[in-house]
């Protein structure tokens, strides 16, 4: 009966060592499982917050674009067109499940959540930029308003005497094929990870800016070509004076006469020039004809008491050609000549001479080329007291004379006598001068100048002091 008993006990000591130990190994396991969920989910956060911090990257993400040093603009994936791409990349990067949110991932079974733990060392890869929907318009935009000015192209200018090159004057109107090459370049094969992209673009960094076409270094400006373009843009005509007979060179044929020497300036061409004077010299050139005289009153005049022979000076003329084509003067060019008198002596009224115009009523008083005096005068009346025309010198200066005849006597305080009993002399009595009184209350054949003009050439004129006397008749002109 003990023995049966003992038995017993031994059994049910037996069933209770098994069934306490059976209850430590479930205890034992649940807590196994417990750690391996526990450190599933220490894995799954790990790679949670990697996938969210990667997300938050892409939003952060920028493209700062500068030009100069200064910032045009800062901006987002989403301005280029690129986050949505961006984001899918960083999905496509990491597992599903670490892309769930928590509630989710505690609604997966043990199973689920268990098979987190062989990727425990799990390293997502850096998830390539696409390009594919990139838009850079915004940066253009900005670029666009940025206030730009066209590049300049080396220029000859003009001087008036000829051409200086004006350098080329760079501009900053982007290059925009170039500028979109080099942002391509900026943003291409850049790995997004749980940092954000801080890119960068300095415009200015890959030559964004249109060039001159025409640099001092590459022009190749044809000049005589230019000159003569400038020539007939300014439709430039030289009249030459040739003894009162205007001769007019037209702009081409002025362009035929000069060229660009290697500086630039404009050159005669001497010998084309001088056989165009020769020419001139062949029909100009005479002998005993009127001295053509340079009036201060009516201009060219022929002097037909005054017999010369006269001679083209063809080198003073190809002169005065060169100065006025090589600078486009607008003045005439006054053709000299040399003329000799009967007796073959030098015959020129230059210098310091006295001119009367009878037709004008004018009288002019020339010292050493220089204009001392003008004045309006009173000559002798047409019906019988006229102012003999010709050529003279002062014969006599004398102060302080009466002046006698059969129906006048008067007192002058200047007489300057030219011709016999003709003078030139003040004429207090009278309040008018000039125009037409000559004709109805002239003198008796003297010049009447007003005292204060008179005052002047008497002090300055000499005996000797040519005085050339003429009447060319105003509509003649």
């Amino acid at each position: 009966m003990k023995k049966r008993i003992w038995l017993i006990l031994t059994a049910v000591l037996l069933v209770a060592a098994a069934a306490a130990g059976y209850g430590i190994y479930r205890y034992q396991k649940a807590q196994a499982l417990a750690q391996s969920l526990a450190q599933a989910e220490q894995i799954y956060q790990a790679h949670s917050d990697r996938y969210h911090a990667a997300l938050d990257a892409v939003e952060r993400s920028t493209l700062t674009v500068t030009e100069d040093g200064s910032v045009i603009g800062v901006y987002s994936l989403a301005d280029l067109g690129l986050d949505e791409a961006a984001k899918a990349a960083v999905m496509d990067a990491f597992d599903p499940t670490d892309r769930l949110s928590k509630e989710e991932y505690e609604a997966l079974s043990q199973e689920d959540q268990l098979a987190m733990l062989p990727r425990a060392d799990f390293e997502p890869e850096p998830a390539p930029l696409s390009l594919e929907n990139l838009d850079f318009d915004p940066v253009f935009a900005d670029l666009d308003a940025v206030s730009r000015t066209s590049s300049v192209d080396c220029m000859p200018v003009f001087t008036g005497t000829g051409f200086e090159l004006a350098p080329e004057i760079p501009g900053n109107e982007l290059d925009k094929a170039r500028v979109l090459d080099a942002l391509h370049t900026a943003v291409e094969d850049k790995q997004l990870t749980a940092e954000p992209l801080s890119l960068s673009f300095e415009v200015t960094d890959c030559d964004p800016y249109i060039p001159p076409k025409i640099t001092l270094e590459n022009q190749q400006y044809d000049f005589n070509r230019l000159a003569r373009e400038v020539f007939r843009d300014k439709a430039y005509a030289l009249h030459v004076d040739l003894c009162g007979t205007d001769v007019t060179l037209d702009a081409d044929a002025c362009a035929a006469l000069v060229e660009v020497d290697e500086k630039g300036a404009l050159t005669l061409k001497k010998d084309k020039a001088a056989e165009l004077i020769a020419g001139w010299a062949e029909e100009y050139d005479a002998d005993r004809v009127p001295y053509c005289f340079s009036s201060y009153s009516a201009g060219k005049v022929e002097l037909p008491f005054q017999t010369v022979n006269r001679r083209l000076d063809q080198e003073a003329l190809l002169e005065g050609l060169e100065k006025a084509l090589c600078c486009l003067s607008p003045e005439p060019v006054d053709a000299p000549f040399a003329c000799t008198d009967r007796a073959g002596r030098e015959f020129s009224i230059s210098g310091t001479y006295i001119e009367v115009d009878i037709a004008r009523q004018t009288m002019s008083y020339f010292v050493d080329g220089e204009l001392l005096v003008t004045t309006p005068v009173v000559t002798g009346r047409p019906w019988g007291h006229m102012t003999p025309s010709g050529y003279y010198r002062i014969q006599s200066k004398l102060p302080d004379q009466w002046l006698t005849g059969p129906d006048y006597s008067v007192f002058v305080s200047y007489w300057l006598g030219f011709y016999g009993s003709y003078g030139i002399h003040d004429a207090r009595w009278r309040t008018m001068f000039g125009e037409n009184y000559y004709e109805r209350n002239g003198s008796h054949g003297c010049v009447n100048t007003p005292t204060e003009a008179m005052a002047q050439i008497y002090e300055h004129a000499e005996v000797g002091t040519p005085v050339v006397v003429f009447n060319v008749p105003i509509e003649a002109e």
